[in-house]
């Protein structure tokens, strides 16, 4: 084999390396997730780390927004959040709210029933 050959043959190798990196590895990099989850997390995290700083009326308007938002581009709301928010609404005193929200977790999650009932039934 030539130096010719040699040449042509690492272009072709180095063509095919290009069009592997260029189709394979960026889908690699995408971070979609099956759900809207939003500050759902950092929500959970605030409310038990800052109980005495906790704005309950800011996280329920926050998280309210956010579930509107998500139902609304037809984005699945994440297991829990609709319970949070429900919880949340429960420890401001909004008791209808909180079964509003229990609702609709009912809805989004039918395996969740057992426990959202039983969660419902401390509602005054």
């Amino acid at each position: 084999m030539d130096l010719g050959d040699r040449v042509k043959n690492g272009c072709a190798k180095t063509r095919w390396r290009l069009l592997y990196f260029a189709l394979v590895l960026p889908p690699i990099g995408c971070q979609t997730t099956m759900y809207d989850w939003g500050t759902y997390e950092e929500s959970v995290y605030r409310m038990y780390s800052t109980r005495e700083n906790f704005n309950v009326a800011k996280e329920i308007d926050r998280l309210q927004k956010e579930i509107d938002r998500s139902l609304a581009k037809k984005r699945r709301v994440p297991p829990g959040k609709a319970a949070h928010l429900a919880y949340l609404f429960h420890l401001a005193g909004d008791s209808q709210q909180a079964r509003r929200c229990f609702a609709l977790e009912k809805d989004l999650y039918p395996e969740s029933e057992q426990l959202v009932t039983f969660l419902s039934k401390s509602l005054p």
